[in-house]
């Protein structure tokens, strides 16, 4: 009588059939629903094993644990998003792991950001060390290697939506973002800045005090032209946003202190244009200040109340504004105002 097929497993020994368990649980896939998990620096095969089980993506922790120790997983592990298969193996979902994030996050930097600013922005979204990147950004050796003037990268980040990998290393972000500025400063626009006879810094300088200015569109070339026309004046720029970024005050009125506050960036108090950029502005601001509103003669602005600015050729014209702004904001506190 033959030995059936168990019966023949069995007198090979139990080694052999828990080399077949081990097999099929690393071959076999899984009953799991896929999903996205976050998988952070540092946390080591364990802490892999532990996040994977708790969001149900392991059915096998304990041998999940195991494989990935003996092909030291753990060593080679990327931070970041990972998005899982229904139904993987084990060992497929060793490979995904071992090939990096599969899921990039979308970053939206707004026009005008500071290098700070932007840096908390990568941090919370997309787990980039900000430490790093505010390191890099404020070398003084780093606008040369990256092509651009200015005495640090602010100014050249490039705001715009991106999509990176969670974790994606500080330096790699700053290339990403400075690649964005050099193709919206194309040689066009250089070429118009050389007709202007003016340097790109103080292009890119003059568009981040436009950008600070006013976020409506139809507005940039107008106030691009008041600075203009002070510029070629001699007069100071007195732009309050500079005033803001020297003092770093970013919310409520710009004190008479404030105006006085000795700074290379305070253009109340230093003629012509700051050292270099006080934020990062958009391609739109970049126009402006290369494409000032033609014919335009005011040489002051102030805030009209609704949004937008009422534009002034003469210190009368401008002071009539200034009291008409005032005698709104008191009727605006007035009990009753709606």
């Amino acid at each position: 009588m033959k030995p059936t097929a168990v019966a023949w497993i069995a007198s090979l020994g139990a080694p052999l059939v828990l080399a077949v368990f081990v097999f099929t649980a690393y071959r076999g896939p899984m009953r799991t629903p896929g999903g996205v998990v976050l998988l952070r620096a540092g946390i080591g095969a364990r802490g892999v094993a532990e996040e994977l089980a708790v969001t149900g993506l392991v059915s096998h922790p304990r041998l999940f644990l195991l494989f990935a120790r003996l092909e030291k997983v753990d060593r080679h592990l990327r931070a970041g998003r990972y998005a899982i298969p229904p139904n993987p193996s084990i060992e497929s979902l060793l490979a995904l792991l071992r090939e990096g994030p599969n899921v990039r996050e979308r970053v939206t930097i707004p026009e005008g950001s500071r290098d700070d600013q932007i840096a908390g922005v990568l941090a919370r979204t997309a787990g980039v060390d900000s430490t790093e990147f505010l390191r890099i950004v404020r070398d003084g050796a780093s606008p040369p290697r990256y092509g651009v003037p200015g005495p640090t990268l602010e100014g050249y980040l490039f705001p715009e939506t991106y999509e990176f990998p969670w974790g994606t290393p500080g330096a790699e972000v700053v290339s990403f973002l400075i690649v964005q500025y050099h193709k919206v400063m194309i040689p066009a626009f250089r070429a118009r800045a050389e007709s202007l006879g003016i340097a790109e810094q103080d292009v890119v300088t003059l568009a981040s005090i436009i950008e600070a200015e006013t976020s409506l569109p139809e507005e940039r070339p107008r106030v691009s032209a008041v600075y203009h026309n002070r510029l070629r004046a001699g007069w100071n720029l007195e732009a309050d946003p500079t005033v803001r970024y020297a003092t770093g005050n970013d919310s409520g009125e710009i004190t008479a202190g404030q105006l006085e506050w000795d700074s290379p960036y305070n253009t109340y108090r230093y003629p012509g244009l700051p050292p270099g950029p006080i934020g990062n502005p958009g391609e739109a601001s970049l126009i402006a200040a290369l494409f000032p509103q033609e014919g335009c003669e005011d040489f002051f602005f102030v805030a009209n109340g609704e949004g937008g600015h009422t534009f002034s050729k003469t210190a009368e014209e401008h002071s009539r504004a200034v009291a008409a702004l005032r005698r709104r904001e008191v009727a605006r506190r007035q009990p009753g105002h709606s």
